[in-house]
C-alpha cells in the first residue's frame, strides 16, 4: 500500500473529499481556505489543516452524511 508520510491513498482521497464540500458548502472563508488547500504544497496543506482543525472536522461530517445517501 502506497504511504505518503504515513497517510495511505484512503486518506488522501478522504481529505481531497472534505476539501471539495468545503470548497462547496463552505463560507467565503472556509472557500478561501478549501482553495488555499487545494494549491499548497504538503508542508503548507499541513500547517493549513493544522492552523483550522474545526473546518476539517465540520466538513468532514458533510462527507459522511453524502457517503450515506
Amino acid at each position: 500500500m502506497l504511504l505518503l508520510n504515513n497517510m495511505t491513498i484512503q486518506d488522501i482521497s478522504h481529505d481531497h473529499r472534505i476539501v471539495e464540500a468545503m470548497s462547496k458548502y463552505g463560507g467565503s472563508f472556509a472557500k478561501a481556505i478549501a482553495k488555499a488547500a487545494l494549491l499548497a504544497d504538503e508542508h503548507n496543506y499541513n500547517k493549513l489543516k493544522a492552523a483550522f482543525p474545526e473546518l476539517w472536522e465540520r466538513y468532514e461530517s458533510f462527507v459522511v452524511f453524502l457517503n450515506k445517501e
